[in-house]
């Protein structure tokens, strides 16, 4: 074998290992997200205060070892596909056109803070006196929750009973 082809084995074997490499990574990243996201809703839906003040929202998770160890592994594999649905989703978009990935994403956010704005819960995160401060901080938050929650499957933030700020009655 001549070296040029034995350095031309050796740089596919070297990218096949970066690759891998990358995909390991990102795998363990998305499960790591997901058993997250599971563990947060699993401490939720278990706890018997939260059971008390919402039954009809939580107690999906059944009493019983057997039930909730099979339960939690199942949230954990959800969670992980739909972080990696989503993530790969979108890479596979911004590979293809960024432009079209960062229009999707602007218009996903955008609709998500038109929705808040007409059930009359915008303001409901901000504590700060003044509209245009109050605005810019129930716009951060709600894009922080927004991405968050759409990368981690945290449903949590739906549950969540709005009471009107101290910014929505000025």
């Amino acid at each position: 074998m001549s070296e040029r082809s034995e350095r031309a084995v050796y740089n596919k074997t070297n990218i096949f290992a970066k690759r891998s490499g990358a995909m390991i990574s990102i795998i363990i990243s998305a499960f790591m997200t997901g058993l997250t996201s599971a563990m947060m809703a699993f401490d939720l839906d278990t706890s018997e205060k939260q059971r008390q003040k919402q039954p009809m929202f939580y107690g999906f998770i059944k009493n019983g070892s057997d039930q909730r160890g099979r339960t939690y592994f199942l949230m954990t594999m959800m969670s992980t596909m739909h972080n990696l649905s989503r993530s790969l989703g979108y890479a596979i978009l911004a590979v293809s056109d960024k432009n079209l990935a960062l229009r999707f994403f602007v218009g996903e956010v955008g609709l998500y803070h038109l929705y808040k704005v007409f059930r009359k819960d915008y303001f409901c995160q901000s504590m700060i006196d003044g509209k245009l401060s109050g605005f810019l901080v129930s716009f951060l938050a709600s894009t922080l929750v927004k991405v968050v929650a759409d990368f981690s499957v945290s449903k949590a933030k739906q549950s969540v009973k709005c009471e009107p700020s101290r910014a929505n009655k000025h």
